[in-house]
């Protein structure tokens, strides 16, 4: 197996450029995240795996103080896509925001937004001001 130079593989990333044979490399590796995501089941038979509805490989075992530990992905990809997804999701759901000054509702664009729009964060920014120096 060849392993690419990371301070090679760096500088040809700043670029945008990547050589044919690293190319090579990736294309016949496949792993990580140049590995192709595989679509989800829309609804999995029970007993199945969760994300592409494939046979589970494993037996469902229990822990010591009781609790049935069940495989609900046929793999380790499964597992990581289904956690990429949910991941995304949380991700949306935590942009829909409610403005501190106006008590909107808005978008964030970035996650640590709290105002929505120029005219309320500058709001912000004096009521802060204030209680500074009244403070």
């Amino acid at each position: 197996m060849t392993y690419l130079p990371w301070t090679s593989w760096a500088r040809a990333c700043k670029k945008g450029e990547i050589p044919p044979e690293w190319q090579e490399i990736l294309d016949h590796n496949n792993v990580g995240m140049y590995r192709k995501r595989r679509e989800r089941h829309p609804d999995p038979p029970p007993d199945s795996c969760r994300w592409c509805g494939g046979a589970v490989q494993g037996q469902n075992r229990f822990r010591e103080d009781g609790v049935q530990l069940l495989y609900k992905y046929c793999s380790s990809r499964c597992s990581l896509d289904a956690y990429i997804e949910r991941r995304r999701r949380r991700r949306i759901l935590a942009r829909h925001k409610v403005c501190e000054v106006c008590d909107q509702r808005f978008t964030a664009t970035r996650s640590d937004q709290k105002t929505c729009s120029a005219a309320c964060k500058q709001k912000a920014y004096r009521q802060r001001k204030r209680r500074q120096v009244a403070g």
